[in-house]
């Protein structure tokens, strides 16, 4: 009997170390997969001359390596002021934005913030971007070897979530999606007018494919 207690509590110091390897991988097994984005924001200054809202040569060259630089699309350009903005800060931000446009590069706004070091002649160009990536992939932390509870392997899940980070056209919906447009109810209200006025349509004649055209072979 002595014996048999022995090799119990043997058999219980052995599998505590086991249980603790098998739930740590357990545990890195359930690491979501998902289409995430990473956001990047470069930030560039231009200096203009002071009491001045044109700026030099140097100026212009130093911003069209900035923007060589951007990702060829999905890159949104802001340009940023202090909240004490002078009406000259306004004008040379209208020439940044023109020097910009005639350059392709679209600028979405003119904020002033707060929170932010920017001199009395510079106006910063803010150049925001998404990029999409699979997040915890690939994964094969758990082992391909023996597993008793069964558990799926640690990558599942990663081939849709790489899927749909390189098919998503702009990266940004995967983190904040994007505001809908005006709704039209025109269609759901013509359905219920046609429906009270007993003017169904006749579904024959919206089917399409191979069940539309059986039956007008003319064999």
């Amino acid at each position: 009997m002595r014996s048999v207690r022995i090799l119990a509590v043997f058999a219980a110091a052995l599998a505590a170390p086991l249980a603790a390897c098998e739930n740590a991988e357990t545990a890195a097994h359930y690491a979501p997969k998902q289409a995430r984005a990473d956001r990047a924001t470069a930030l560039h200054g231009v200096s203009f001359p002071p009491s001045r809202d044109d700026f030099s040569a140097s100026e212009r060259q130093r911003l069209s390596a900035f923007v060589r630089e951007l990702p060829a699309d999905r890159t949104t350009v802001v340009l940023l002021t202090p909240p004490d903005s002078s009406p000259l800060q306004a004008e040379r931000a209208t020439a940044v934005r023109a020097q910009l446009q005639s350059w392709g590069v679209s600028v979405a706004s003119v904020v002033r913030v707060q929170g932010i070091s920017v001199g009395p002649d510079t106006i910063i160009v803010s150049a925001e971007s998404y990029s999409a990536r699979a997040l915890n992939c690939p994964d094969f932390s758990k082992s391909a070897g023996y597993d008793p509870l069964n558990q799926a392997q640690s990558n599942l899940g990663c081939a849709t979530a790489r899927n749909l980070a390189d098919m998503v056209a702009d990266p940004r919906d995967l983190e904040m999606g994007r505001a809908p447009g005006p709704a039209s109810g025109h269609l759901g209200a013509s359905a219920v007018d046609r429906l009270y006025n007993d003017k169904m349509k006749d579904p024959k004649s919206t089917q399409s494919g191979v069940g539309a055209v059986s039956g007008t072979t003319g064999n």
